[in-house]
């Protein structure tokens, strides 16, 4: 840019045209080996006009477009006419049922239309549709509230600052040149003649009024041009991506241009990263990105502002699991920088419970103050901000969340953890964003917190966020930013004649005819083959080697390439750069894999010897059942004590009820011993009342969180006492016993591994026989009793202990109740329930050589957990894989494929 035009205002379509010029003059300045030298006065017109306002020291404020979007909005709600036709009439309920936002962006939008083309709309309310009429009206409250506080909408900005001028209050340029304009509204050449009028001397460039010298074909003669259709979009960015790799030297420009990058950016923004910068993937690597989107994402999906967001709406009565964790757990907050065990801590205890609500009141017996200060307080303070009843302006309610984000530590300097220049630049963006709502006052006045944080949240979602990096050689832009700009090479994605040219969509709030005859955006076909025309002409003028594609398949539907395409000359051609270098195509190669032979024991500690023999395990039978359906499962459950936590259900699951159940009986045998005691009951028809005694008790000692839900409380307590009173029936089948004891606590060692046990119930025989009892709530398999590796080992492991003469499953499940047992039948016990088949092959045609079979396995099994054994060997892989939460560990996927003997096939 020469030096005589550094006086020279140059005013830019938008930012991002403004931007490329001020990276193009430096270069251009270093290229003559300058060192310093004077920014030129480069700026987007919106800019310019905004900064000539102020200037002239104004009484009137520009509103945000935050600001007149809410204005729209309020009087939508507010107008009587409105809701009366929101209740009647079907286009204007769709306002209120799918977005009353997007109805007050159209206003705003309508409005602008208005300035921009200097729209004259004949208020006859018989000539006009019933939205036009509700328009007229809303305008004229617009700008009555618009004077009742002094403001102005950016659309009269233009026509304000030409006033200005006009009365001497703002210096009128002696030059101005224009950039990257392909239309001049009406309202801006009303700027410009005036301008012209005042000898300022006004350049446009290029000039839209200079019709097109050449056509479309005769300037792609010239071009290196190239056309590819691929599957979808996901391939057109991969392939994009290779192609700007394999393309791209040091000097030159590559621009990406996309009609819907709003679709393509998250694909893009992956692809371009792992194929220009592999070592991006990894989160401690801090890469510079060779390359800018014009295009932000919504500050509301950053990290540290969702947990921002998440704090500041904590809700009053109960959190989610997944949200208090999320907010505990947070290295943005003090708590989870400086208290990560005692977040964990609490979140194992959390889980342990099967809670999904979280009461913050009830917190404390979880977690100790003491110890962990900062989650603490941060509980503390959340709990306090929930429950906040009072009503407060935006603009105080804005410094309150400040405040309480900067005592919990969110962002704060104060800590040894560096944020990253994005966190950084998203903290200013947040920062505008509570600006934003502090300058909501005079339209919402004071409100409550659901509400302000309902205005908050939908603030962020509509702010973008983009991290701001020195200009890129690389340039991912949509069509309207590309305006101006010139690059060595050029894709254009997406050509496909769904969206080039687009479908029209004009303005509902204004007339259709009118849109028409003015020639709006958007307004009609021919204004958007018009404009699509001009675009792919400018495009074609941007570079001299031009690549088109479009995708194939969008989800179900076929898509054609756009019919303005069809006068190139080019064919399509086969994509020729195919290397990737993604780190994960990078990693498939045979030859990098290295071969690792994996141990299979690792004998236990001193000190785990120690428990092992001396202590005893308190997992009891569940060591033995791990180790026989397979080591692996066992070693990592009960020596690397691997924990997994399943997803908690709003429901009772099998679990509680089995604990539900186990408990009841054990506190109904405990008053009553005898099947006699029980026939009395029955008899006295206080059988019911007994149960439903014990199942409240057991209900109390069980589950706090059940009893929160009164109703569902009572539900589950009749559908525990119907399955028990069902049970009840088949305890008096039997013959005489007495329950001798319930839950028993007892060891036993196992060749050199000590096991603590505890055994559901021991009843006795009049002739002094005994039977060991398991309550089972879920399946039942006795043949897991007589197999190799024995899977169901707990019942054996108490009869190896106790010697008993039966051991018997008390199946207690709705609509399957029934007993399955084996005994020694030299005794008095008489066969009761489902008696199983011993296998042949074991050889135990006796009760002493059953248990004699059953000590010698378990043995087996005790002494491999004792050797270290950690073998990958799933005794049934279809079953005990499927029901396994180890896989990520043991990796028995990958195992498998590459097993070529099949050694875990079943």
């Amino acid at each position: 840019m020469a030096d005589s035009s550094r006086d020279t205002p140059t005013l830019t379509v938008n930012s991002r045209l403004a931007r490329h010029l001020l990276f193009k003059d430096s270069e251009e300045q270093e290229k003559n080996g300058k060192q310093v030298w004077e920014t030129p006065n480069i700026q987007d017109l919106r800019s310019w006009l905004r900064e000539k306002w102020v200037e002239s020291w104004p009484h009137r404020f520009i509103l945000s477009d935050i600001q007149s979007i809410k204005i729209w909005e309020s009087i939508i709600e507010n107008d009587l006419d409105c809701r009366q036709t929101i209740k009647n009439e079907g286009i204007h309920k769709q306002w209120n049922l799918l977005n009353r936002r997007s109805a007050a962006q159209r206003a705003a939008e309508a409005y602008r239309l208005i300035k921009e083309y200097k729209l004259f709309i004949n208020p006859d309310p018989h000539g006009l549709v019933k939205e036009t009429n509700l328009f007229i009206k809303w305008v004229t409250q617009y700008k009555r509230i618009l004077n009742d506080n002094e403001a102005i909408d950016s659309s009269d900005l233009m026509d304000l600052v030409r006033e200005k001028m006009k009365d001497s209050n703002i210096r009128i340029p002696k030059q101005i040149e224009l950039k990257g304009f392909e239309e001049i509204t009406p309202q801006l050449e009303t700027l410009l003649d005036f301008l012209g009028k005042q000898n300022a001397k006004v350049i446009l460039n290029p000039n839209p009024k200079n019709k097109p010298t050449s056509s479309l074909n005769d300037i792609a003669v010239a071009k290196n041009i190239q056309i590819h259709s691929l599957t979808d979009l996901k391939e057109e960015a991969l392939y994009c991506a290779r192609w700007v790799r394999a393309t791209y030297k040091i000097g030159k420009s590559i621009g990406i241009i996309v009609p819907e990058l709003e679709q393509y950016r998250q694909c893009l923004h992956k692809e371009l990263s792992a194929n220009l910068t592999p070592s991006s993937i990894y989160p401690w690597e801090n890469c510079e990105l060779p390359f800018n989107i014009s295009l932000g994402t919504p500050v509301s999906d950053e990290p540290m502002i969702q947990v921002a967001l998440n704090v500041l709406s904590i809700p009053k009565h109960g959190v989610p699991l997944e949200r208090f964790l999320h907010i505990i757990k947070s290295p943005y907050l003090k708590s989870g920088r400086n208290n990560t065990a005692a977040g964990s801590e609490l979140e194992i205890q959390l889980h342990n419970q099967q809670l999904t609500t979280i009461y913050l009141n009830r917190l404390g017996p979880h977690y100790t103050p003491g110890s962990a200060p900062d989650l603490a307080s941060l509980i503390s303070k959340l709990n306090i901000l929930s429950e906040s009843k009072e009503a407060q302006f935006p603009s105080a309610w804005a410094k309150q969340f400040a405040n309480l984000l900067d005592h919990l530590g969110w962002m704060s300097n104060d800590t040894d953890k560096q944020f990253s220049s994005k966190e950084i630049q998203c903290l200013r963006t947040w920062n505008k964003c509570l600006d934003d709502l502090a300058s909501l006052d005079s339209i919402l006045g004071q409100i409550k917190r659901r509400d302000v944080i309902f205005e908050l949240k939908r603030i962020t979602s509509e702010k973008l966020f983009q991290v701001k990096t020195k200009e890129q050689p690389i340039q991912v832009l949509g069509l309207l930013e590309s305006a101006g700009m010139t690059f060595d090479h050029l894709w254009v994605m997406g050509c496909h004649s769904d969206c080039l040219p687009a479908q029209p969509n004009p303005n509902p709030f204004l007339p259709l005819g009118l849109q028409k005859r003015k020639g709006l955006p958007h307004s009609n076909s021919k204004r958007e083959l018009h404009f699509a025309e001009q675009t792919l002409r400018r495009l074609l003028l941007s570079s001299e080697n031009i690549t088109f594609s479009y995708p194939l398949w969008e989800k179900e539907n076929r898509l054609q390439i756009s019919p303005l395409l069809n006068f190139l000359l080019a064919t399509e051609t086969e994509f020729i750069h195919k290397e990737s270098h993604r780190v994960k195509d990078l990693m498939q190669a045979p030859d990098q894999l290295e071969i690792w032979q994996d141990i299979n024991s690792i004998p236990p500690h001193k000190h785990e010897i120690e428990k092992f023999m001396i202590k005893g395990l308190g997992a009891g039978y569940r060591v033995i059942k791990n180790q026989a359906n397979c080591p692996f499962q066992a070693f990592a459950a009960h020596r690397l004590r691997a924990e997994s936590y399943e997803i908690p259900s709003i429901d009772f699951d099998s679990r509680e009820r089995g604990i539900l159940i186990h408990k009841a009986l054990e506190l109904f045998w405990k008053k009553h011993k005898t099947r006699d005691s029980l026939k009395k009951l029955k008899l006295d028809n206080t059988l019911g009342k007994e149960l439903e005694l014990s199942v409240q008790e057991a209900m109390k000692d069980n589950t706090d969180r059940l009893l929160r839900q009164t109703h569902f409380a009572k539900l589950e307590e009749e559908r525990t006492i119907k399955i028990l009173h069902e049970w009840m029936e088949e305890e008096l089948l039997r013959s005489d016993f007495t329950v001798t004891h319930e839950e028993k606590k007892d060891t036993i060692t196992i060749g050199k591994l000590k096991l603590r046990l505890r055994i559901d119930r021991i009843d006795t025989t009049p002739e002094g026989d005994v039977i060991l009892i398991d309550y089972k709530t879920g399946s039942v398999k006795p043949a897991a009793w007589f197999t190799e590796r024995i899977q169901d080992p707990q019942l054996p492991l108490y009869a190896c202990k106790l010697f008993p003469q039966a051991i018997a499953f008390a199946s207690i499940a709705k609509g399957k109740v029934k007993w399955t047992s084996v005994f020694d039948k030299s005794s008095s016990i008489k066969s009761f329930g489902t008696v199983p088949r011993i296998p042949k092959e074991i050889e135990c045609s006796e009760w002493k050589m059953l248990l004699s079979y059953w000590d010698t396995q378990l043995s087996i099994l005790g002494n491999e957990f004792m050797e270290g054994k950690l073998t990958i060997n799933p005794v049934k892989p279809s079953e005990t894989c499927r029901n396994c939460s180890y896989q990520t560990l043991c990796r028995i996927g990958e195992s498998e494929s590459g097993d070529e003997n099949g050694a875990l096939e079943e």
